[in-house]
């Protein structure tokens, strides 16, 4: 990673899940939520549901697509056939989500010193708009970009969402810097549209490593480092 410190840059875009708050407590809370579903049909303590739905994500992370299955096999029934209710129920749930430790106080700072900040994010938009509105963070953005809104396609690392952004912002490549925590899709379209990049090593990628081409060029542990990597505001 290099030494030097970023300059001239005007516009801070975030990733939203495992960089502004942990998206694991977002997902397990949904998993909570459709206990109650689970419960209708099986005669299972809620606390041992909940207790069964932290092995499994503790066991596979918040990301696997097996995460239910291997949550009806941990508890030797057969929810399969309850799934799509109980699906429904974790997206419909609303929990209470946290940022990060000094989050807001970093953003209000950057937005003090005259950044422009923005919002480039993956997921199903009334999900994502909830997280955002729960977290109390919408107000620091100028723009917030949810790529679903391009399709399926649109999520990253396809760049089409930052180069919207970039149009939007009527802004050079060269004058933002994006922070993400996951190697495989956030720098990839950063560095096709010439953004700067910063990593925070934290969430589900926290020690995951791909390539030189899909890493970001700078690194920090959180949040409140990010202004040891910036030099100074363009004009």
């Amino acid at each position: 990673m290099p030494d030097l410190r970023l300059t001239d840059i005007n516009h801070i875009i975030f990733d939203l899940d495992d960089t502004l708050y942990p998206q694991s407590e977002y997902t397990r809370q949904c998993m909570y939520f459709s206990c109650q579903i689970i419960k209708k049909y099986f005669d299972i303590p809620i606390e041992k549901l909940k207790n069964g739905i932290d092995e499994v994500l503790n066991r596979n992370g918040i990301e696997s697509k097996h995460n239910y299955d291997d949550l009806w096999k941990l508890l030797n029934i057969d929810g399969k056939k309850y799934f799509p209710e109980i699906l429904q129920s974790f997206r419909s749930a609303k929990p209470n989500i946290k940022p990060f430790k000094n989050t807001i106080e970093v953003l209000k700072h950057l937005k003090n010193k005259g950044y422009t900040l923005s919002i480039i994010t993956d997921g199903p938009i009334n999900i994502q708009k909830y997280k955002i509105e729960n977290l109390g963070i919408k107000d620091f953005f100028t723009k917030i970009i949810y790529t679903d809104s391009f399709g399926p396609e649109g999520r990253k690392p396809n760049d089409i969402g930052f180069k919207t952004l970039l149009n939007e912002l009527k802004a050079k490549g060269c004058e933002c810097v994006y922070i993400g925590n996951d190697p495989n899709k956030d720098f990839i379209p950063a560095k096709k549209t010439c953004m700067h990049s910063i990593r925070i090593l934290q969430g589900e990628y926290k020690d995951f490593r791909l390539n030189k081409e899909t890493e970001a060029e700078f690194e920090i542990n959180e949040i409140s480092e990010i202004e040891n990597i910036l030099g100074g505001k363009n004009g």
